[in-house]
């Protein structure tokens, strides 16, 4: 649906919520909700980078400022 509404948007850049299993960026929770973090993108994560919109984690944020 967030696809859907932001497709004819002009945007270069998205924040996404570090570690979800939609947003997460770098790391994603597994699914077993135990806590456990695997290497991977978040299906809207990776769904934005395939349209050409660059992702970055939250936590990335303080670096670029700085």
């Amino acid at each position: 649906m967030a696809l859907s509404q932001i497709q004819h948007e002009d945007i270069e850049l998205a924040i996404l919520q570090s570690r979800s299993p939609t947003c997460g960026v770098n790391q994603i929770y597994d699914g077993s909700f135990t806590g456990k973090l695997i290497s991977g993108m978040g299906l809207f994560a990776k769904a934005l980078k395939e349209r050409g919109i660059k992702v970055i984690d939250v936590e990335e944020v303080e670096t670029l400022i700085c």
